[in-house]
């Protein structure tokens, strides 16, 4: 968990990406990264996030999540995260807070979770940019969760899989392109 005046910065190269991991485990058996804080220094490049997710983050976030989860990738409130694979999670890959400042969120790969790829908010759909891949998860959907974006354009980039709306979604002084 990086909380407090806490920052984690993971800058490894396409070639040699940094991995977390379990040390000997077959099936997911820990935690996995969970990001609280503000910090302009959290940063996540060439990261590989292998067999995570397994506690249960609603204790850990300061917005409640939409259902009880674990998560590989837990992003709260602020961090840029580029090509980053989440693969093998014990259930969601990533998770995206309400209050998430993502400030980068490009080419990541979500592999064999046992639950969602990804579970974001409405309003931090447009944060998200291209070359994301999503496979081999159950269920292969993204799911978005809140009942309003406001504010602003706003742009949903195809995922490659479809995208699971909670609930309904009211538009206010906003606007809604899907590419």
């Amino acid at each position: 968990i990086i909380e407090n005046d806490g920052a984690i910065q993971v800058q490894g190269t396409a070639p040699e990406p940094v991995t977390f991991q379990a040390s000997e485990s077959a099936s997911a058996s820990w935690g996995g990264i969970l990001i609280k804080n503000n910090n302009a220094a959290n940063s996540l490049q060439h990261l590989v996030i292998d067999k995570a997710g397994v506690v249960n983050i609603d204790y850990h976030v300061t917005y409640d999540v939409p259902f009880a989860m674990e998560a590989g990738l837990t992003i709260d409130v602020r961090c840029a995260v580029k090509n980053v694979t989440v693969k093998g999670s014990g259930n969601v890959g990533i998770f995206v807070g309400n209050s998430a400042n993502l400030t980068q969120f490009e080419n990541i790969s979500v592999n064999n979770s046992a639950g969602y790829p990804l579970v974001i908010p409405t309003k931090q759909l447009k944060n998200i940019q291209t070359g994301n891949t999503f496979s081999g998860n159950v269920p292969n959907k993204v799911y978005v969760w809140g009942a309003y974006i406001d504010e602003g354009d706003h742009t949903w980039r195809n995922p490659g899989i479809p995208y699971l709306l909670s609930n309904d979604l009211d538009i206010y002084s906003a606007s809604l392109h899907i590419t």
